[in-house]
């Protein structure tokens, strides 16, 4: 049961200079830490805080004052270190804290935080031009300390509640390369990684699972590339994404893809524990300098700035779009041009083409060329040559 007390010797409290204290405990009764609290003279005040104690207990919503005294910087760091997610957001919610919300809050106490001083924060973000994902990351962040914090009962409620955070734009200009922009790209990576853009456009894996691909992963006789782990951005070797540690992917294998394999272990050979590709200062490659590596290459090859290592995978997944669904059209022949191929994602799938009519039901229907496309599960699309698949989707379109 909490009391109002005053440590002093004085025989009248009433009269008594010295300051009211509410000394209570935390839930757990006597098992819990004694606590105490000052309120100078004011004993109204000292008389409701008791109350509040023992009712806030009773109904099990208690709230320990002191809690609140934790400081944001440390509260973000916990919450960090016991995220459950992906190594790249871990590393852009670091960053995000670092540069933008540790200077404004990261030193102060949890129970001090007001809603206005984290408006604020986005709003300065806003009038130094950064990108509505970098200002809404910043707000994910806080949002999650102080939703943590409440569910720890270090505060009664968030402060960080009906804040307004700029919308964010999904939609982007889909741009599928020419053959020759293909080849250009990768002749334009240094040439221990060229691979890894056909790992990329023909097999759809990430950046970091190409960069983890090891000699052993091609299996069924080399029809099959079996994915099991990918290369964080700081080049440590991590489970797959979405994924628990020893789930892999399996994957068709196209015959040119595996020739970019055979090439790349005939001219550079792997690592002592089999993997294509090694880094410079470190066993694996950093995500920075292959990134790096990629936009001058994509440069050269006249690809625009948005064409990202990503971009690869997304080829990869648009190919069968059309072939498997029959809302999907065929271009008339010859107008499979970068122009007829630059969609917005947002509607890949959702429209045809004015004046095209749907393409067959067939799940294999005919290029313009009278040839027909394989199925990716197929052995024709094991064994066709990259340059029958590129003719192919050249005078294709995924609209």
């Amino acid at each position: 049961m909490a009391s109002i007390i005053k440590r002093c010797d004085c025989g009248d409290w009433d009269d008594c200079p010295h300051p009211w204290v509410v000394r209570y405990r935390t839930d757990g009764g006597r098992t819990s830490k004694q606590r105490e609290q000052s309120f100078g003279d004011d004993l109204k005040e000292a008389e409701n805080f008791l109350l509040k104690v023992e009712h806030d207990k009773k109904a099990h919503v208690f709230i320990d004052p002191d809690a609140g005294k934790a400081v944001f910087r440390a509260e973000a760091e916990a919450w960090l270190a016991q995220r459950i997610g992906a190594d790249s957001s871990d590393a852009t919610y670091k960053s995000v804290l670092r540069t933008h919300v540790y200077p404004a809050i990261g030193h102060r106490q949890i129970r001090t935080i007001r809603r206005e001083e984290i408006k604020e924060i986005i709003a300065a973000m806003n009038r130094k031009g950064l990108s509505a994902s970098r200002v809404a990351q910043a707000h994910l962040v806080i949002n999650a300390v102080f939703n943590e914090a409440v569910r720890n009962k270090k505060l009664s409620e968030s402060p960080c509640t009906d804040i307004p955070v700029p919308d964010v734009g999904h939609a982007a200009d889909f741009v599928f390369p020419e053959d020759s922009e293909m080849e250009a790209l990768a002749a334009g990576l240094p040439a221990d990684g060229a691979a890894t853009v056909w790992l990329m456009y023909g097999c759809g894996l990430r950046i970091g699972e190409a960069l983890a691909v090891k000699k052993r992963c091609r299996i069924n006789g080399g029809t099959t590339l079996r994915v099991r782990e990918q290369v964080n951005p700081v080049a440590l070797e991590k489970r797959l994404k979405f994924r628990v540690e020893g789930q892999f992917r399996d994957i068709p294998l196209p015959l040119y893809v595996s020739e970019a394999i055979d090439k790349h272990i005939a001219r550079h050979s792997t690592t002592d524990d089999g993997h294509l590709f090694r880094g410079r200062r470190h066993k694996h490659v950093t995500r920075r300098t292959y990134n790096e590596d990629f936009e001058r290459a994509a440069g050269k090859a006249g690809l625009p700035p948005e064409f990202i290592p990503h971009t690869l995978r997304h080829c990869y997944a648009s190919l069968p779009v059309w072939p498997t669904a029959s809302r999907s059209p065929r271009c008339p022949a010859g107008s499979g041009t970068r122009a007829s191929r630059s969609r917005t994602r947002s509607t890949a799938i959702s429209c045809r083409l004015p004046g095209t009519a749907p393409a067959p039901s067939s799940t294999t229907p005919a290029a313009p060329d009278g040839t027909s496309h394989p199925r990716r599960t197929s052995p024709e699309f094991r064994s066709a040559s990259r340059d029958a698949l590129l003719r192919w989707e050249r005078g294709c379109c995924v609209c």
